[in-house]
């Protein structure tokens, strides 16, 4: 026996049956939960009108709110602060403590928890003095032990793939004449059948957008506050953060964080210059601005889904084909969606007892400037609706796309991602893996754990990944690679792990040709 083959001999035996999911993905932190209003005690000084200036503000940040706050996405529920003692032997031993955490688990906060992880807004902080600081002061607490054992389960898991990996490669090489990695090449000529039809498959125009409040609760909020307090670091809830603006966000302080590290990442960061101020959350304000935006936003499509308070899911090529395409009214066209809507919703009811035949639309090709127009004049009719709330928006060929465009010039910004597979890849393939909506820290860690960075690397290893993975991760893998997905469902139920499958346009299931 050669010397690789003595190798092999080495190798344990794996489990071929072993493949694994994404257990823990972005869908949680994507979605808002139905969230019932929290009573908050708030002192005096959490009164608006107190906060005129600086200092005021400051002090405003000083009164702690009291009360449990649910916010716009999943927060770190048991991530609170540790108790007396452990607090005095973290401030005793400072970073000493974080590095005698298991060395086993991530170092990296960020690896660990929702709350570390980078919002729109954060782009260029100081990612390793964060992740410090939330590792610091998190250290003892149930959540942080909680995260890590689950952190070791990965680990585990990554093990008994790589032992699969390395057993699979053994077999290869000691069977077949040719290297140890040639099943590759095999497994990558059987996957381009379902590549080329994953590619014809996709819309031929980029119609879907994807609109995203910019920090939605506290930019409400500030509508009705000083301006002062746009300049300074706010934030939505006490104990638990819903929201922060820009300006917190740049200290690292983001929605799922409990409000006692948020306050402890501004005032190390600003070497002690500036204070978190923390508003109380009012969720009856959120939700009355939410039904403006949807009513501004529903004009460009009736048909339009709101997963959230914040966020809504549109195709607005029924309108730009009436609009740009036939050079109809705003008006008009409004009225003949609306109405094309609710005669829609009554002939599916009596489509298979009448054999209701409808014409297919006819898509006009409408340059992709022109959409992104309505794009820009639909964000400013929110805008005006609302008395000044700022929204982003992604437009693309499928939601999932435009769903990552959405956070690319924020705030107040929009990002168009052309049709063509080649503007497709050269948008998609340059991202982080974890930008993908259903790739969680699990996920991700999985992947980085084989060399897998970026979603070029995902499209390079298609083959490993299809081996390694159960069918229905495989499969959202290759089609996150492709920067294709499966609109028929919303983009973020489209996880890794997912038993969906599926490919296309299906966010429109009839169509009706307008007469002019």
């Amino acid at each position: 026996m050669n010397s690789f083959s003595d190798e092999c001999a080495n190798v344990p035996p794996a489990d071929t049956s072993t493949s694994t999911s994404d257990g823990n993905s972005r869908h949680a932190q994507m979605h808002h939960p139905q969230t019932t209003p929290i009573h908050v005690t708030v002192n005096a000084a959490d009164d608006p009108n107190d906060c005129n200036s600086r200092t005021s503000s400051a002090e405003c940040s000083t009164t702690p709110v009291t009360g449990s706050d649910s916010g716009s996405v999943v927060p770190d529920p048991s991530l609170v602060a540790p108790s007396e003692s452990a607090q005095r032997n973290t401030s005793k031993s400072g970073p000493a403590s974080t590095a005698a955490m298991g060395t086993s688990s991530s170092s990296s906060a960020s690896a660990l928890i929702i709350s570390a992880c980078d919002k729109a807004g954060m782009e260029g902080i100081d990612r390793t003095r964060v992740d410090e600081i939330i590792m610091r002061e998190s250290a003892g607490s149930a959540y942080m032990k909680q995260q890590q054992k689950r952190d070791q389960n990965v680990n585990v898991k990554i093990d008994e793939l790589k032992q699969k990996l390395a057993a699979k490669d053994c077999s290869m090489a000691i069977s077949t004449s040719n290297n140890a990695t040639s099943w590759r090449r095999a497994g990558e000529h059987a996957l381009e059948p379902i590549i080329d039809d994953l590619v014809q498959s996709r819309p031929r125009r980029s119609t879907y957008v994807v609109v995203d409040m910019d920090g939605f609760y506290i930019s409400c909020e500030l509508l009705s506050k000083p301006p002062e307090l746009a300049n300074l670091p706010c934030c939505v809830g006490g104990n638990m953060i819903t929201t922060s603006n820009y300006v917190a966000r740049r200290y690292g302080v983001r929605a799922a964080m409990p409000g006692w590290i948020g306050d402890k990442l501004v005032e190390e960061l600003s070497n002690g210059k500036e204070r978190l101020i923390h508003i109380p959350v009012n969720f009856d304000l959120y939700t009355r601005k939410a039904h403006i935006i949807r009513g501004a936003l529903a004009e460009y499509d009736p048909n339009l889904r709101a997963y959230s308070l914040d966020e809504a899911y549109l195709d607005i090529g029924p309108y730009v084909d009436l609009r740009v395409g036939r050079g109809w009214s705003h008006e008009r066209v409004v009225a003949t969606l609306a109405s094309t809507a609710k005669k829609s919703c009554e002939e599916k009811e009596h489509a298979d007892e009448e054999g209701v035949s409808e014409e297919e639309f006819i898509h006009c090709n409408v340059d992709i400037s022109a959409v992104a127009a309505v794009v820009k004049e639909m964000r400013e009719k929110v805008k005006v609706a609302t008395g000044g709330l700022t929204c982003s928006a992604g437009l693309a060929s499928n939601f999932m796309l435009a769903k990552i465009a959405s956070d690319q010039n924020k705030p107040n910004g929009q990002k168009v991602v052309g049709p063509s597979h080649e503007e497709v890849l050269e948008f998609v393939h340059p991202l982080s893996v974890r930008k993908v909506p259903g790739i969680g820290r699990v996920m991700e860690k999985m992947l980085n754990a084989f060399d897998i960075h970026i979603v070029h690397d995902l499209y390079k290893e298609r083959a490993l990944v299809q081996f390694l993975f159960k069918p229905a991760s495989a499969r959202f893998l290759l089609r996150a690679a492709l920067g294709s997905s499966n609109d028929s469902l919303d983009p973020e139920d489209e996880e890794a792990g997912s038993s969906s499958s599926g490919s296309g346009q299906k966010g429109i299931s009839k169509e009706r040709t307008f007469s002019a």
